[in-house]
C-alpha cells in the first residue's frame, strides 16, 4: 500500500473509509484508468489525500492520483450529493486553448462506485491554488493572473444553451422564476427566517417585482464559485486555470458577474481581495456600481443570503461585510 496511516489518521484528512480500504481503492483507480485506455497495464497507482469534504455528516477526501511508471497525474474525487461538473463537463471539452490545452479538468473515468460513494476520474491541473502563493508576488504578477482570470471567465461565456440550468439539469423557467423560487426556499432557512418577518416579505415582494421587468442574457455558463481555492496558477508556464465546476451552471451573465463581486467580501487572500477582484472589474461593473443597478440589488440580496446560509451551515464566522450587505437590502427594501 502506497498510502501511509498518517496521510488520513490525524492529518487533517478525516477520511471516513478505513485505512484496509485505502489499497481497495487504489487498486479500483488502477482498473479504471486502465479500462479507459490511460495507463499501461505494467504501471502503477498511488493515491494521496488532497482535501476534505463534508457528504450527508461524514467525512471523505479527494485524492491525486500518480503514476510512478508513466508520470502521469490524475484526480479521483468523490461525488457530493449536487455536483454540476457531471453536467458541464461535456460542454466544456469544447472549449480549448490552443496553447494551453484544457484550461480547466476533464472528466476522463464516468462515475463508478465503490463502497457506496461514488468517484470519477478527472485530468490533472498542474500548479497551485491561488491561496497557496505568498502575498509578496509582485503586483505585475497578480495583474497578469487576473486578466488571464478573465480569459478564462469570457471563454466560458462562449458557451451558449438554449435553456438555462438547475441542479445539473436543463429547466424550462425562465431566469426570474428560478431566481424567485430560490430566493422562496432560502427564505426559509432558520437563520434567514430569524430576521424580522415583514422587512423579509418587503425585500421578496420587491425582488419580484424588479425581476418581472427585467431582460436577461442568453443562457451562458458561468462557473459561480471563483475564488482562490479553484484559481490554479502555474508560474514556470504562465497558465491560469479554473477548477471545480461543481456550482457551474447556464445562467443569467450578471448572475455570474455578481458572484465574482462578491468574492472580493469573503474571507479569502488579502491580496485577492485587495489586488486581483478590483484589476478584474476595472474596466466592468464594479461593486459600488451593482449596488446601483435594480437586477445586481436582486442578485447581490440573494447571493449575500446564500453566503450568510453557507458560513452558518458549515458553522463558520461570516465575513462581517458580508452579513452588512445583506442587512442593507433588509432595511433598504
Amino acid at each position: 500500500n502506497s498510502l501511509d496511516p498518517s496521510d488520513v489518521v490525524g492529518g487533517g484528512v478525516g477520511y471516513e473509509m478505513q485505512f484496509s480500504h485505502y489499497a481497495d481503492l487504489e487498486m479500483e483507480a488502477a482498473r479504471k484508468l486502465l479500462q479507459y485506455g490511460l495507463v499501461p497495464s505494467a504501471d502503477g497507482v498511488r493515491l494521496h489525500p488532497h482535501h476534505s469534504v463534508l457528504i450527508r455528516g461524514k467525512w471523505f477526501s479527494h485524492f491525486v492520483i500518480t503514476c510512478p511508471h508513466s508520470q502521469q497525474t490524475y484526480f479521483l474525487k468523490v461525488v457530493k450529493e449536487q455536483d454540476n461538473f457531471l453536467f458541464c463537463n461535456r460542454f466544456l471539452q469544447n472549449l480549448s486553448d490552443k496553447d494551453d490545452g484544457y484550461p480547466w479538468p476533464q472528466i476522463v473515468v464516468s462515475p463508478f462506485v465503490f463502497q457506496g460513494m461514488q468517484y470519477y476520474i478527472t485530468t490533472y491541473i498542474k500548479g497551485q491554488p491561488l491561496d497557496a502563493f505568498p502575498e509578496t508576488l509582485p503586483q505585475s504578477t497578480w495583474n497578469y493572473v487576473a486578466d488571464q482570470l478573465m480569459l478564462r471567465i469570457n471563454q466560458l461565456t462562449l458557451l451558449k444553451a438554449p435553456q438555462y440550468s438547475e441542479h445539473g439539469t436543463f429547466v424550462r423557467d425562465n431566469c426570474a422564476t428560478i431566481l424567485k423560487k430560490k430566493l422562496a426556499s432560502r427564505m426559509r432557512h432558520p437563520l434567514i427566517s430569524s430576521y424580522p418577518h415583514k422587512k423579509l416579505e418587503r425585500a421578496f415582494d420587491w425582488v419580484c417585482e424588479i425581476l418581472e421587468h427585467r431582460k436577461f442574457s442568453q443562457p451562458t455558463l458561468i462557473h459561480m464559485d471563483i475564488k482562490p481555492a479553484n484559481i490554479i496558477y502555474e508560474p514556470d508556464t504562465g497558465v491560469v486555470a479554473l477548477i471545480d465546476f461543481e456550482f457551474a451552471r447556464f445562467g443569467d451573465i450578471d448572475y455570474g458577474w455578481t458572484q465574482i463581486l462578491l468574492s472580493g467580501r469573503n474571507q479569502f487572500n488579502q491580496f485577492y481581495r485587495e489586488q486581483v477582484v478590483p484589476h478584474l472589474t476595472r474596466d466592468r461593473i464594479n461593486l459600488d456600481d451593482a449596488f446601483a443597478i435594480p437586477k445586481f440589488q436582486c442578485y447581490l440580496f440573494y447571493q449575500a443570503m446564500c453566503n450568510l446560509i453557507y458560513y452558518d451551515d458549515h458553522r463558520l464566522s461570516c465575513p462581517k461585510e458580508m452579513a452588512e450587505i445583506f442587512e442593507f437590502f433588509i432595511k433598504q427594501m
